[in-house]
């Protein structure tokens, strides 16, 4: 079965009860891996528990098909279910999959990470979609929608409150990546303490430095063409050691945004009108920024820089630092202002 939009958090929440091997995918390695763990403690008590959890690796897998299957069939030696983890399972892996589904262990449930090479179109993908017992879940970067249910969430598990411009600032300012974005919350959440407050000072305050806010000076130098401003925001991300992928994410993410508000106007709409149609809503502190970048970028030159920066990314997968990628492709973007 494929698993998608409002489908989601039902699933994560109760997965049905026949379900053998799971697989899931994406480019959010950090979503990724937090629905791993998430389903992963769904089904046992201990996931670090070598008694009753078994972890393979793609490779292995790829060398050695039997094991996956070896490794499901094995009973728990005080009995319940057999959890078996797989990290980073490729397309290599798919005839031992296509075993394991033929006829899946009734006491064991098979959870599996995809590799960088897997996609929508992947026959693995395929198979876990159309199989009765096993279920794929494609992992992409968050939009500002699901950030800011993330942070909602969090926030109410702790009971701390925040009014909405500060959380629009809050969303507006996280990264694409998943585990990126939790510790920046994670953050807030110490900062706040339960049942405390957070206003707009202290979460600027507390974000102002942050990897988050150098991916955004890095991309804002970028769609403003300011060479000198982006080369400065690529040295602080250098420094602090901040993902090529999550710069290539989140520049998707913006010049995603960039083209509905161009789409928008380009329809008719005010620009003010189209700036207020996003969600979340253009921050008003950013709104001036946000304005001379609809100058600049109608919503085919928006399309094209998505286009180069989605290019950039799968360059990092086959041999380009993911590093030296979003460097260049940033660098593209902010001469084609120039042009």
């Amino acid at each position: 079965m494929k698993i998608s939009g409002r489908g989601v958090d039902p699933f994560l929440a109760n997965p049905p009860a026949d379900l053998r091997a799971i697989l899931i995918y994406g480019h959010d390695r950090g979503l990724i891996q937090e629905r791993s763990r998430l389903l992963a403690e769904r089904y046992v008590p201990d996931i670090n528990d070598p008694f009753c959890v078994t972890s393979l690796n793609g490779e292995d897998i790829a060398k050695d098909p039997s094991l996956l299957i070896d490794s499901a069939g094995a009973m728990p030696p005080m009995g319940g279910l057999r959890l078996v983890r797989v990290q980073q399972l490729g397309g290599s892996a798919l005839n031992a999959c296509k075993t394991l589904l033929e006829n899946p262990p009734a006491e064991s449930i098979t959870i599996c990470t995809g590799g960088e090479d897997l996609n929508t179109k992947s026959a693995l993908v395929k198979l876990f979609e159309q199989h009765d017992q096993a279920a794929a879940l494609g992992c992409y970067a968050d939009t500002g929608q699901s950030l800011g249910q993330l942070a909602g969430d969090v926030f109410r598990q702790h009971n701390i409150k925040t009014d909405p411009a500060t959380m629009a600032w809050i969303t507006a300012h996280l990264g694409a990546d998943r585990m990126a974005s939790r510790s920046e919350i994670d953050k807030l959440v110490l900062l706040a303490g339960p049942d405390g407050t957070l206003d707009l000072k202290a979460v600027q305050h507390a974000l102002g430095d942050g990897a988050a806010i150098s991916v955004n000076d890095a991309i804002h130098a970028a769609a403003s063409g300011n060479i000198k401003a982006l080369s400065t925001a690529l040295s602080r991300l250098q420094q602090n050691a901040i993902a090529g992928e999550q710069v290539l994410r989140s520049g998707q993410m913006y010049f995603q945004r960039l083209f509905r508000m161009a789409a928008a106007m380009e329809t008719g709409l005010p620009r003010d009108q189209a700036m207020n149609s996003v969600k979340p809503p253009v921050f008003f502190n950013e709104k001036r920024m946000v304005e001379s970048h609809l100058q600049s970028w109608s919503a085919p030159r928006c399309r094209r820089a998505i286009d180069r920066l989605v290019e950039a990314e799968q360059q990092s997968r086959h041999g380009i630092a993911a590093d030296t990628a979003a460097a260049q492709a940033l660098m593209a973007l902010a001469l084609a202002v120039k042009r």
